[in-house]
């Protein structure tokens, strides 16, 4: 309920936000910029929904729905601008982004109902289970919105760069960090309830944080290579890139892949803290890492780099 008040303050206040955020944009770009946003709250308040359904299945050992429902949402995304975007534009995104969160939260909200789970409405909650629950969740929360934070100040800072820096820095940091999602994110959320059951098993959960990273590692060491090696040739492939932001989105992409293994580790490090009541710990690694990476980005594209590799900031 308050996430979707969140989320529908932002499409009532997005003529405000979006001129905060996208500052280096012109009136015209930020306009259509703003018609968008309004769509993808929508879309972020529908697999928050999902993810209260896939927390269940997570914690049944149920992972079928939860690996399929990345792969149906961008699936999504990518049908509807592949099919609609001459007709609708810019907007397709959005729209695309609905429609990829509707099949998300079906297809975990279907697998909850077959395994018997059942939704209902309680006025009267357990006081147990709400004890230090809110600072609780507001470290969780701020924990978990570093990287995407991270994420929004590097756009704005590489709205005030070359022209398509920003196109640049979004295609290579995205296509760079596809792998977080698909290994990172699985072996992290395969991990966390075995380690959460062996809570007060130091040696068991030893072994299986070995274990998930041998995995990462296993998956990630390769295509980290081969991006690397092969990076400007993935590009030309996958967006038909030419020119300068092909160079840029290069650059971008090229160190993004390296740091795959890594990225790739945090979030299976990140729930060894969690599974044992440690919601201080990676808060604050994630607020420093945050501080020094986004503060070095603006220093470097700002104030030391020559224009045409600022982006390398």
């Amino acid at each position: 309920f308050w996430f979707g008040l969140v989320c529908g303050i932002g499409v009532l206040s997005i003529d405000f936000l979006v001129p905060i955020f996208a500052k280096g944009f012109n009136q015209a770009l930020q306009r259509e910029i703003a018609n968008l946003s309004q769509f993808l709250f929508g879309s972020v308040f529908l697999l928050s929904v999902s993810g209260v359904f896939a927390a269940y299945l997570q914690a049944k050992h149920r992972f079928l729905s939860i690996a399929l429902a990345p792969l149906l949402y961008m699936g999504g995304i990518c049908l509807g601008v592949f099919c609609f975007r001459d007709q609708f534009g810019l907007a397709i995104i959005g729209y695309s982004a609905l429609f990829g969160a509707t099949l998300h939260l079906l297809i975990n909200f279907l697998h909850f109902l077959f395994l018997g789970g059942k939704v209902g409405f309680f006025w009267k909650k357990p006081v147990s289970a709400w004890k230090g629950f809110s600072g609780d969740f507001w470290r969780r929360v701020l924990n978990n919105s570093a990287f995407q934070i991270n994420q929004s100040i590097d756009i704005l800072i590489a709205s005030f760069l070359l022209t398509g820096a920003i196109t640049a820095f979004s295609i290579g940091s995205n296509l760079g960090h596809l792998l977080l999602s698909i290994v990172g994110f699985s072996v992290a959320n395969s991990a966390f309830p075995k380690l959460t059951e062996n809570k007060k098993n130091g040696i068991r959960q030893k072994q299986i944080l070995k274990s998930s990273l041998k995995w990462i590692l296993f998956f990630s060491l390769p295509v980290s290579l081969i991006g690397a090696l092969f990076s400007k040739e993935i590009l030309k492939i996958t967006f038909a890139l030419s020119g300068q932001t092909l160079e840029m989105a290069n650059t971008v992409f090229f160190w993004t892949v390296l740091s795959l293994p890594f990225a790739c580790m945090i979030p299976v490090l990140s729930r060894i803290f969690l599974a044992n009541d440690d919601t201080k710990s990676p808060l604050w690694i994630s607020a420093f890492s945050l501080l020094i990476a986004t503060g070095l980005a603006a220093i470097l594209s700002l104030k030391i780099l020559p224009p045409e590799s600022a982006i390398l900031g």
